[in-house]
């Protein structure tokens, strides 16, 4: 409530507005018993708050909820703004044309190339400069905080749920190493051309990635429909829903691992545009065998800051839970679930 006299003018900055977050409407000069009874609905956060392990991570929950919940004129994420910039600066600065193709397209969209190399990475990819700046500047799926550490380490096996084009498989491929392996989930045909370039720009990463030309779920050989949004794909059942570009089978993380003999999972990452908890229910038996390290998305809704902390805490296998989050506005709130030590 001490944010309600809030007018913040400075606070959108480089933003990707989802656009479908509902946000109290303060130009009906709605009162505050009218706000309180909206709040209502943010009490799901509830039990998140109640299982995170620090400090730091249970204050930025409350004003991501009030962020959700009020909008960029009333409430700043507490990160660090100019770090953030920076990070998409620095991202900008690698982009290179002295090549015969310096652009790939992907549906809509036109993915300049990138030399790493000033930032000493070993590494060139078709990418946006908001990727490369949250994956490799930003370090959006590691946590590293007060002794708790969170990432892909040498020697790991990394499955990467939502590879879109490519960059965070190129970032796992690099942390893991040579003795580590990393399998991409990545099915639509535009992001599948991109990843493949990517690999070839990197050819020292190459036997370390393996493509899973699938969409992850819980079940195997389930039939849906996909729409090419770029970062933002969709999947659905529901042939109306969309005005679909194709459709492809399913595929789940424990028949994954079934299938392709993988001997031990690591580190899973999620970034699937809201399926992330069928992904998880997909991935019961590996979770509860081998206990990785788990980097989940949260932010695609609200209920899911609510259903996956929920499922994750029914599994019972002793994990610590903390939350970070990586732009200025509502994208890009990442769960990191560390298991505990055993013995």
């Amino acid at each position: 409530m001490s944010s309600w006299s809030n007018n913040y003018i400075d606070n959108d900055g480089p933003r990707n507005p989802r656009g479908d977050r509902i946000t109290f409407d303060f130009s009906r000069n709605g009162g505050r018993e009218e706000f309180l009874r909206y709040l209502e609905k943010y009490k799901c956060a509830g039990l998140l708050y109640s299982v995170l392990s620090d400090d730091d991570s249970r204050e930025l929950l409350v004003y991501l909820m009030a962020f959700w919940a009020m909008g960029e004129s009333k409430i700043k994420i507490p990160i660090d703004r100019e770090g953030y910039l920076d990070a998409l600066t620095r991202a900008s600065s690698c982009k290179i044309t002295d090549m015969p193709d310096p652009t790939i397209t992907s549906g809509e969209y036109t993915l300049g190339c990138y030399d790493l190399s000033g930032a000493d990475i070993k590494q060139k990819l078709y990418a946006a400069p908001a990727g490369i700046g949250s994956v490799w500047f930003l370090r959006q799926y590691e946590y590293q905080r007060n002794n708790v550490i969170c990432k892909p380490e040498e020697g790991d096996t990394v499955i990467d749920c939502g590879g879109c084009w490519g960059d965070t498989t190129l970032y796992f491929a690099d942390q893991v190493g040579a003795s580590g392996e990393v399998f991409v989930f990545e099915f639509i045909p535009s992001h599948l051309k991109v990843i493949s370039s990517n690999i070839n720009l990197n050819p020292h990463l190459q036997n370390r990635i393996n493509i899973i030309p699938n969409p992850v779920w819980s079940v195997s050989g389930e039939k849906l429909y996909y729409v090419d949004w770029g970062p933002g794909s969709r999947l659905s059942s529901d042939p109306s829903r969309y005005n679909y570009d194709g459709m492809t089978s399913t595929l789940s993380i424990d028949d994954l691992v079934h299938d392709q003999k993988i001997e031990k999972v690591d580190y899973i990452k999620m970034d699937i545009e809201g399926a992330e908890l069928e992904a998880l229910k997909g991935a019961e038996r590996t979770i509860l065998k081998n206990r990785p390290k788990l980097a989940i998305s949260l932010y695609h809704s609200l209920e899911d800051f609510e259903r996956i902390p929920n499922y994750l805490k029914s599994l019972d296998i002793g994990y610590t839970y903390y939350l970070n989050h990586h732009t200025l506005f509502e994208n890009e709130t990442v769960l990191y679930a560390v298991p505990k030590k055993q013995g």
